[in-house]
Order: structure tokens, then C-alpha cells, then sequence
């Protein structure tokens, strides 16, 4: 069962905890031996390239700001499973390179078709389905399209993606 580790600051009130394994988790890597519990985490609110908000719990360790996710791994390049980045039980963390991150991220705010990686080609009259910036082909329908899109970004990414149509895909491919 994971335990709720309160954090501080000015996002607390929305965001009070983090989730760890245990109070007397360890760090590990240089932080090797370092208690979490013996630190002060505070929510911190970014916003990345594409408009999304996130809440990370972040302490001061050793001269340098040190997200939860570090800490407990040791690692950099780390991925939440369930993209929630106070969520950080060992079994919602697991190592990913910067391009598998990218492939669980959700659908971006300013979509529009509502499915991730699918768009309208207005000059064209058809659904356009992409993965990234490799485009994948033209639709007539917008769920073709997004099936389409999910069966070539599992195909890349496996079962790391964030897909449209979860149950579909994992029972084809």
C-alpha cells in the first residue's frame, strides 16, 4: 500500500501529497542512504512546450533541487505509468528514454478532433492520421484514422504509448 507523504507550498492545497512506498524509503544512486522522509518536498507547477500543467513534489538535497522521481530512482530519465508525477511507487516508475516519455504523453490542449494523432486536412476533405511528424495516411473517418494511428505507434512504442483505443489494439497487434 502506498503511503501519502505531505508536501508544502503554494500548490499544497490542491495538491497536499505525494505517493511513496514507504515512510522510510531510501534514495538511491547519490542519494544512497538519504531518508525521504528527512527532507522538505513542496509541490512545484510547470508547464511544458505543449500548454500542459503538472505538479511535481521537489526538495532541496544535497545544494540542488532534486524532483521525487530522482531520488527514489537515482535515474533522470524516468516515465510515470500513469502520468501522474506525484505518483512515485516503484511500480508507477520505470526507466524510458526521452522519446518512450514522449509516447505516454495524453492528447494536447489545444486538440481539436479529440483523438490523439488525428487531425483535419481541410484541403483535402479527409482526416489526416500521424505519429509525431510521420504522416500515416488520409481517412474519411476520424476513428479510422485514430485506429490507424494507434496501431502504428504500438507497433513503435508497445504497450508505453497512450492510445486512442486501448482494448482494440492490444488484442490486434
Amino acid at each position: 500500500m502506498a503511503y501519502k507523504f505531505p508536501l508544502t507550498g503554494k500548490h499544497s492545497v490542491e495538491y497536499p501529497y505525494t505517493l511513496i512506498d514507504h515512510i522510510d524509503v531510501e534514495g538511491k544512486g547519490e542519494w544512497a542512504g538519504l531518508r525521504f522522509r528527512d527532507y522538505r518536498w513542496s509541490v512545484q507547477r510547470t508547464v511544458d512546450r505543449s500548454g500542459r500543467t503538472r505538479f511535481r513534489a521537489l526538495a532541496w538535497v544535497n545544494g540542488r533541487n532534486v524532483y521525487a522521481h530522482q531520488f527514489l530512482t537515482g535515474m533522470n530519465d524516468m516515465d510515470h505509468v500513469d502520468r501522474d508525477p506525484l505518483n512515485n511507487t516503484s511500480v508507477n516508475l520505470r526507466k524510458a528514454t526521452r522519446s518512450e516519455q514522449n509516447a505516454n504523453r495524453g492528447m494536447n490542449r489545444r486538440n481539436t478532433s479529440g483523438l490523439i494523432g488525428v487531425s483535419w486536412f481541410s484541403r483535402g476533405g479527409k482526416w489526416r492520421a500521424y505519429v509525431g511528424k510521420s504522416h500515416i495516411g488520409m481517412f474519411d473517418d476520424k476513428y479510422e484514422a485514430a485506429r490507424a494511428r494507434d496501431r502504428m505507434a504500438f507497433g513503435i512504442w508497445g504497450e508505453r504509448v497512450t492510445l486512442n483505443f486501448p482494448d482494440e489494439v492490444g488484442v490486434t497487434a
